[in-house]
Formats: C-alpha cells, sequence, structure tokens
C-alpha cells in the first residue's frame, strides 16, 4: 500500500496564549488507505481528512446494555425493517420532497452554522467519500436515513436525518435508535469499528454515554478512558484566546 501522505496546514494562531496550530490533513488518498486513515486518527470532513479527536466503536467488543435493549423493545411494535443500499442504488435521497425534509430537520436540529441548504445537501450525496445509505421504516413509513463512508473494514456513521416530529409523537429516541441499529447493522456485516465522528462539547454526549466497546483518539493513540473524553467535552466548545 502506498504510504499515506499527511500535510500541516495552518489553523487561526491565537498570539496571546503563543498558539501556532498547524492542523494534521490527508487530501491525496487511494480507497484502499481510507481504513487505515481513520485508524490513525482522522476524521472525514468534506473530502479530505483532518485529525481530530475522533470517537469510535469496537464492534467485536460491542454488546447491548439494558438502555439498548430496552429501547429495541420499545419500537419492536413499529415493525421496523431497515434499507442498506450503495448511495449509487438509492434513488429516495435524490427526491425533492426527502431533500426539502433534510433541510428542515437541519433548521431544527442545529445552530446556524450546521445547516443544510440544498447546496450543502447536494455536496453531501455527490462526495465521494460517502459510498452508502441505511434507512429505518417503521411501519412501512420512511423515518430517518443515514450518510455512511462503508469500506469493508469499517464504516463512519457521518450524516443522519430523521422525522422529528414522529420522533415527538412516539417518544421513542428516534436517533439514538437510528443509531443502535446502524451499529448492530455494521456489526452483522463483520466491520471491525463504526466511526462516529468527532467529539468536542456536550451536544456530542449522543456518541459517547451508551455504547460499550467505545473509544476515542487522544491525538497518540486510541484510549478507552471514556471519563476523561466526558470531562473533555463537559461544555459547550471553546476557542480559548
Amino acid at each position: 500500500m502506498q504510504q499515506i501522505k499527511v500535510t500541516f496546514k495552518e489553523s487561526q494562531a491565537t498570539l496571546s496564549n503563543l498558539l501556532f496550530p498547524y492542523i494534521p490533513v490527508v487530501e491525496e488518498f487511494t480507497s484502499d488507505q481510507i481504513p487505515v486513515i481513520y485508524n490513525k486518527g482522522f476524521v472525514a470532513f468534506s473530502k479530505s481528512f483532518k485529525m481530530s479527536r475522533s470517537v469510535r466503536i469496537e464492534l467485536p467488543s460491542f454488546t447491548q446494555n439494558s438502555e439498548t435493549k430496552r429501547l429495541i423493545n420499545k419500537v419492536a411494535f413499529l415493525d421496523p425493517k431497515i434499507s442498506f443500499h450503495n448511495k449509487q442504488e438509492n434513488g429516495h435521497i435524490k427526491d425533492p420532497d426527502f431533500i426539502q425534509s433534510c433541510i428542515d430537520f437541519s433548521k431544527k436540529r442545529y445552530v446556524d452554522n450546521g445547516r443544510l441548504t440544498e447546496k450543502s445537501y447536494l455536496e453531501i450525496i455527490h462526495n465521494p467519500l460517502i459510498t452508502h445509505t441505511f434507512s429505518l421504516y417503521l411501519n412501512d413509513s420512511h423515518r430517518g436515513t443515514v450518510f455512511l463512508c462503508y469500506h469493508g473494514s469499517m464504516m463512519h456513521y457521518w450524516h443522519s436525518f430523521y422525522d422529528l416530529e414522529f420522533n415527538k409523537e412516539q417518544n421513542i429516541a428516534l436517533g439514538k435508535y437510528i443509531m443502535l441499529k446502524t451499529i448492530l447493522y455494521a456489526k452483522d456485516l463483520g466491520c471491525a469499528y463504526l466511526y462516529l465522528g468527532a467529539a468536542y462539547d456536550k451536544h456530542d454526549y449522543y456518541k459517547i454515554n451508551d455504547w460499550t466497546g467505545l473509544e476515542w483518539w487522544n491525538g497518540c493513540k486510541w484510549s478507552k478512558d471514556i471519563e476523561t473524553l466526558k470531562s473533555l467535552c463537559k461544555d459547550e466548545y471553546r476557542v480559548f484566546i
């Protein structure tokens, strides 16, 4: 395998603290290098990778606890079905009504800088790093979709969209349920890891609170010290000046 080329890009300096950061970035890579890049603590952002406080689940050691079992049982009466597709084979993600539902979801779910436009949604579905989709149906109605980067040994749970109104009506923690079903599906596929992105503040607790087999990149290696991770994420993320 060709050696991965890592470059260092300047980030904003904070002169009062004498911080002059350079961010490790991977912009040139082949498809077979992607699992290795994730394993070295990089997270995909747009069409490149940046070293971050990445979070992943070691799937062979993942087991369900009483809370996840309770959630599975709570949703069972809705006859859940899943659909896993290569992105190119899923015409639903190009449907104008679905696109609008994702935009509406982001307006309700995220702060301003996380909100989608039609342009940014199209950038997601045309991003070559996003390879597959995972969709959830309850009582034969589409209730959520996850955009994934899947390469055999690993999967990255990247963007997710789900029916917030249905979630409110049923009170079933739909976002957590979709993530749980994706974890179980990835494990059944034989993946070694499911990556959940980066964790930097209390809004990322949903990635780290409920899953066994969790570990995070501390800048040098993968750590299973989840209490330290929770402590690092306990507040709003701040840029110190």
